[in-house]
């Protein structure tokens, strides 16, 4: 389930280390270790299985969770989830992460549209006369709906909001 999210913006570039290939063709092993060096989406499987008794990070209910947004990490407490969060990512990062704190609290959401606009540092960079990239970069990341207008081979043409 891990590999089916996590596949295309890797593929793109957008997320994780370059492992594509072993997100599209690996083994369930080799995806359960290609998951544990996706630095953003990781940290948030580990806190979601602390916080649900789920045991398993790839279970599909904590993997769409995140995601997708809802589900088993939708009902979290916001206070509890932010702590166990910094308490796994604040030490790997350091200073990287300093921008992160309770005041986050009251915006925060055990999945991965927060973690592109709350926790990625390039959010922080809009506003300071820089937009253009950060913003790019920020839309690359998120998730949303879109309506396939062409396809030829492996190409397709997506619009989207």
């Amino acid at each position: 389930m891990f590999a089916r999210y996590a596949y295309a913006p890797n593929a793109l570039g957008y997320c994780g280390p370059p492992l594509g290939a072993t997100l599209r063709d690996g083994s369930v092993e080799d995806v359960r270790t290609a998951a544990r060096r996706f630095s953003g989406a990781w940290p948030y499987l580990q806190v979601l299985t602390a916080l649900t008794g789920i045991a398993d990070p790839l279970d599909y209910r904590l993997v769409e969770s995140y995601w997708l947004g809802g589900g088993v990490g939708a009902d979290l407490d916001a206070r509890e989830f932010v702590g166990a969060l910094l308490a796994i990512i604040g030490p790997q990062a350091g200073r990287y992460w300093s921008h992160l704190g309770p005041d986050l609290v009251p915006e925060a959401a055990a999945n991965h549209c927060f973690h592109v606009f709350g926790v990625y540092p390039w959010s922080r960079l809009l506003g300071h006369g820089l937009d253009e990239h950060p913003m790019s970069v920020l839309d690359n990341c998120r998730i949303t709906w879109g309506t396939v207008l062409s396809r030829d081979g492996d190409d397709v043409e997506v619009s989207c909001r």
